[in-house]
């Protein structure tokens, strides 16, 4: 279900109130409302633990204040302006504040994996501090690969987001773990960055380790800050895995 439309469909069962509940984050993601706008789980994850789906229900409809809203929230957290945007727009078609999402709205989905040997990828001429946070997010999140375990626990809902300064390469790996384990089975998330030609160039845990503690169901969300020390044209892929 698209985004907009589940929002409506959750709004007209749960009241207005819902846009300020972090279970409306879950209900999302079992409606399969996350597909088509890159990074949105975590987006309105921050929208509504950061304040800002309160402020959005104070002012009570969508308007010069409400689109400003928007914007000061894109500042305050680095996401993509483009995705904020639409997630601001759904949220207020949920609201019954709009009868359509703009035109634009509807163009931002995800990108398609690629190879690390893409022209589009590789052959930027500019310097990394001269892309813009969109160019960045981008790059970074068409590099990611997830190795699938069997060991029980999912963790495919991944996205980096920026945090680089001029040419400094740092980003946030945000990420979501869920499920059990098979008993005596202790695990890690992690990271592993390989550049071009597939050199491990850096690796790190994400987690702390994971066992099965007594049927314990995991459900956790967080993030990494990883910074790199060599040129950001040099990564090859960014590896998401389960370490025994």
């Amino acid at each position: 279900m698209d985004l907009h439309q589940a929002l409506k469909h959750i709004i007209r069962s749960e009241g207005p109130d819902i846009v300020t509940d972090l279970r409306l984050v879950n209900i999302l993601n079992d409606l399969n409302a996350y597909q088509d706008v890159q990074g949105s789980k975590y987006i309105l994850r921050a929208i509504i633990s950061d304040g800002f789906a309160q402020k959005l229900l104070h002012i009570g409809r969508w308007n010069k204040d409400a689109i400003n809203l928007a914007s000061q929230f894109a500042y305050h957290t680095g996401f993509m302006p483009d995705s904020v945007e639409i997630i601001f727009n759904s949220l207020a078609f949920g609201l019954d504040w709009i009868n359509q999402l703009p035109k634009k709205a509807h163009t931002n989905s995800a990108p398609e994996p690629q190879s690390a040997t893409s022209t589009s990828l590789v052959k930027h001429r500019k310097s990394w501090g001269k892309l813009n946070v969109e160019e960045r997010e981008e790059w970074l999140n068409s590099l990611v690969e997830i190795k699938p375990s069997l060991c029980g626990l999912t963790y495919d809902s991944i996205y980096i987001a920026d945090d680089s300064y001029n040419n400094d390469v740092a980003f946030y790996i945000n990420y979501e773990v869920s499920g059990r384990l098979p008993k005596d089975r202790w695990v890690n998330l992690a990271y592993a960055i390989y550049d071009t030609s597939n050199r491990l160039r850096k690796k790190s845990i994400l987690t702390s380790t994971l066992g099965d503690s007594k049927g314990k169901t995991y459900n956790i969300v967080d993030s990494d800050y990883v910074s790199l020390n060599f040129k950001y044209n040099d990564i090859g892929k960014i590896m998401i895995y389960i370490e025994d």
